[in-house]
């Protein structure tokens, strides 16, 4: 009969070392960056971004504040290692009412620094 116990303790420690690498992905990062300024919500981006980028973050969340935004088409892609970061670019756009006239922002007009910090992806600024 075999005996339970050292497949348990193998599964421990294949979970265990699961959970040390880096949460999420650039991608990801990304993503939950840009839905937190189409929602207007500083702390949040602030939260998603690198230290060095907190101000820019809460001042990009801030402009959307007063306008009605949403996002469609939102797909990000990983793309290479530039120093310390990793290059995301995404596909969609975010749509803007503001002062009564529709604006289009495409997202892949820019390419984003995703920064591993603290064991997080984080969003920390534009190529």
């Amino acid at each position: 009969m075999l005996r339970p116990w050292p497949h348990l303790l193998l599964l421990a420690i294949i979970l265990a070392l699961a959970a040390c690498g880096p949460s999420g992905s650039p991608e990801r990062a990304v993503i939950n960056y840009i839905e937190a300024l189409v929602d207007a919500d500083s702390v949040r981006a602030v939260n998603l971004a690198c230290t060095a980028w907190e101000k820019q973050a809460r001042t990009e969340a801030a402009s959307f504040e007063t306008v009605d935004a949403r996002l469609e088409g939102l797909v990000c892609m990983e793309g290479d290692q530039v120093g310390e970061f990793t290059i995301v670019t995404c596909q969609g756009v975010i749509l803007a009412m503001y002062d009564g006239e529709l604006q289009d922002l495409d997202l892949d007009r820019r390419t984003y620094q995703v920064l591993l910090e603290d064991g997080e992806w984080r969003m920390c600024g534009y190529k």
